[in-house]
């Protein structure tokens, strides 16, 4: 369930968020720059998760994985500001 949501949030950055930046010819850039970092975190994560959890067990993935979610939420909450900006000057 959690990955579905994940996946659907995904779909719905890399295609709306572009497209707030057609007036400056930069649509493909911005969605080349978010799908490659959605791709590059799953790799890291693929790989880097699974040695995490043989050396440090799956109680500290699950504790790195909020601490993670919570850095995550807490860059989004203050980009909020600097995003309606730009919205209220290019929107």
């Amino acid at each position: 369930m959690t990955t579905s949501c994940m996946m659907g949030i995904n779909v719905m950055l890399v295609s709306f968020i572009p497209s707030y930046f057609i007036r400056f010819g930069k649509v493909s850039t911005v969605s080349g720059l978010l799908n490659s970092t959605v791709y590059i975190g799953s790799s890291l994560a693929v790989y880097g998760l699974g040695a995490l959890a043989d050396s440090a067990g799956w109680s500290f993935i699950l504790k790195f994985l909020c601490m993670v979610a919570a850095i995550g939420i807490l860059g989004s909450l203050i980009c909020v500001p600097r995003w309606k900006k730009f919205l209220k000057e290019n929107g």
